[in-house]
């Protein structure tokens, strides 16, 4: 924990930290170390050395690409060396600096755990609170000090206020505050802010998924507000823990689906937000698009930039990774959403400096071609001179010319003549005829003047040009790194097409020989009914004769009951033969069935791996075309 400032200190503090806002985001990386069960693949998907991020492509070993970030850190990292990174920032606030404090990742890379901690491991937020109330005790505002905290939550594109039973709230595009209804609730010690905000986070949205058995399903907006009740000034720190990013999971729930279409869209608005601000070096607009998400409309207060193209906070991106193999392609989009965010500055030093430059210049043309316009229209008796020394204002007329010679006309340089000054004119101006003598002198200092302003134009001209020159080669390496994100979203999705295309397969096989089981059982059935049905017709067949010689003699028929009985047996008996032969023919048409699908799809595979190309085959395997049939063995011939 860092030990409190003492008076001087912070006085030192509040001198060096209020002199400027952080001209640009800092982004910090910072990779979690494997968890128990889990296993870290070799060679590393992630690496950290000297502020930066190596990524190494776990499908293709020849794919490796650097990210430089402001601080990196490793998985031996601790908590302490995390907030070491962001102390002075803390200090800034207690200056009147407001900060933001955001965490980004994939899910389960550590996020919420470096925001809030776990247990006595306390996180940022802790400790930012512990310093921000040691600093106020020794400040000059510590009895005036009023410290609020507000805490919401936005799922599903919600916002409830977590302080207020979870209270639905309502956005607000325009004014300077997007959710004035929320909740705020004044805190007097760090231990009441902590415990309070520990309560209401245990109210956020969470549910298990394959990746997080706790995963976040809520974006989470923690705000602490210190206002001064004698001047009304205020400062504050503004903590967001994001849901994690994570790719599509077949797998999940309907729920867990949902939950993560709405993260994936609210977390690409704010990527678009990010390059809107990084867009902001070539053009001269503040328009960035805050109202394509709640997410991002809450966020506007601290990411707009104002009038004259300033970041209005200072602002801390914290990026959490894992190394795990399956997680690599999420891990990529997050080192991009940094090196976006690592770009975003205060714009206001080469765009303002050349629009005033460009002003300054045309208003001193303009007022120069004016008077110097006007020679033609007016005679020397117009002239009308205030201040001696000054130039002429715009009522003077005449042609003004400068020579080397100080005191010498045009007209006089041409003919000779002598110069007659003018009752009213200053000593160092002279007039003859239309003409008008400015000091030499003061014609240079106009020269060089304008001599310095062309020289300030040309520089800002050139800063302009470098700065396109690298806007242009980092929107050619971003195009070049979305191409092989996309490739490796293709790659991944094929293969998961190929994995559940197999499991499909075998499922299918096992389908098939459980029903060649039933039907090797019903056609030994079937053949043990026809056996048994012969032998009864023939049995029946011989009493017939019997009854039929003896009728013949003149004896009595005997056994019509016996008789009666054997036909009811030979009744049942084909009953049950016609019900095995209709299961017979339902496993047949199964059977076809089964073939069918199993040769289309492994006629798509071979398709698939041959020119590779994306598979078709809906995930149900219906729709099969009818004409794709296979003619199965002909299971009637066993009777």
């Amino acid at each position: 924990m860092t030990s409190p400032l003492t008076t001087d200190e912070l006085q030192a503090s509040q001198l060096q930290g209020s002199q400027n806002i952080s001209n640009r985001i800092r982004v910090i990386a910072r990779v979690r170390p494997f968890l128990p069960g889990e296993v870290a693949p070799n060679p590393p998907c992630i690496t950290v050395s000297n502020n930066v991020i190596t990524a190494h492509d776990p499908t293709n070993s020849m794919i490796i690409t650097s990210h430089p970030f402001d601080i990196a850190l490793g998985p031996s990292s601790t908590q302490d060396n995390a907030y070491e990174t962001i102390s002075n920032d803390i200090y800034r606030v207690m200056c009147g600096v407001p900060m933001l404090l955001l965490a980004y990742g994939v899910t389960s890379a550590g996020k919420t755990y470096t925001l809030f901690g776990e247990g006595k491991d306390i996180g940022l937020y802790g400790r930012a609170v512990h310093d921000l109330y040691r600093l106020i005790d020794i400040s000059a505002i510590a009895k005036s000090a009023l410290v609020s905290i507000s805490i919401v939550q936005i799922y599903m594109n919600s916002v409830m206020d977590l302080l207020n039973k979870g209270e639905p709230l309502k956005l607000h595009g325009a004014g300077t505050d997007p959710l004035p209804g929320r909740r705020w609730v004044d805190v007097d010690s760090a231990t009441t802010c902590l415990s309070l905000t520990r309560r209401a986070l245990q109210n956020r949205e969470v549910s298990s998924t394959a990746l997080n058995t706790m995963s976040s399903r809520s974006h989470c907006i923690v705000f602490l507000r210190i206002l001064d009740t004698a001047t009304g000034q205020a400062s504050g720190l503004t903590v967001v823990d994001l849901a994690g990013s994570e790719p599509h999971m077949p797998g999940a729930s309907k729920q867990v689906q949902q939950e993560s279409s709405f993260i994936r869209t609210s977390l690409l608005m704010l990527d678009r937000a990010m390059k809107d601000l990084k867009s902001l070096n070539c053009t001269r607009t503040t328009s960035v698009s805050f109202r394509s998400s709640p997410l991002t409309m809450a966020l506007r207060p601290y990411l707009q930039p104002t009038s004259d193209f300033s970041l209005p906070c200072n602002s801390v991106i914290f990026l959490n990774l894992h190394g795990k193999a399956e997680g690599f392609f999420s891990n990529k989009e997050t080192l991009q959403l940094g090196l976006v965010a690592k770009s975003v500055k205060n714009y206001s030093k080469t765009a303002s400096r050349l629009g005033v430059l460009s002003t300054t210049a045309a208003s001193m043309a303009g007022s120069m071609g004016k008077s110097l316009s006007r020679s033609s229209r007016a005679r020397p008796t117009d002239i009308a001179i205030e201040d001696e020394g000054s130039l002429p204002s715009p009522e003077i007329t005449g042609t003004i010319y400068a020579t080397a010679d100080t005191n010498i006309t045009l007209s006089q340089y041409n003919s000779g003549q002598d110069i007659t000054r003018f009752p009213n004119c200053p000593a160092s101006l002279v007039i003859q005829g239309d003409s008008i003598l400015i000091p030499i002198t003061y014609w240079n200092s106009i020269l060089t003047e304008f001599e310095n302003l062309a020289t300030a134009l040309a520089n800002a001209s050139g800063d302009i040009q470098e700065e396109l020159q690298n806007a242009r080669q980092e929107a050619v390496a971003e195009m070049a790194q979305l191409m092989e994100l996309n490739i490796a979203k293709e790659r991944e999705s094929l293969l998961t097409d190929i994995v559940e295309r197999d499991a499909t397969i075998n499922s299918l096989q096992q389908e098939l020989i459980t029903v060649m089981a039933n039907n090797d059982t019903l056609s030994k059935q079937l053949y043990v009914t026809k056996t048994k049905l012969n032998s009864f017709q023939g049995s029946l067949d011989s009493q017939q004769s019997n009854r039929h010689s003896m009728s013949r003699f003149g004896d009595p028929v005997s056994g019509t009951s016996n008789d009666s009985s054997l036909l009811d047996q030979l009744k049942s008996y084909r009953e049950e033969n016609y019900q095995l032969k209709q299961r017979l023919s339902e496993l047949e048409s199964q059977y076809r069935r089964s073939v069918s699908q199993l040769d289309y799809i492994k006629a798509e595979l071979q398709r698939a791996s041959t020119d590779s190309t994306r598979l078709s085959i809906p995930s149900n395997l219906m729709g099969l075309p009818d004409t794709m049939t296979s003619t199965p063995r002909d299971l009637s011939k066993s009777e």
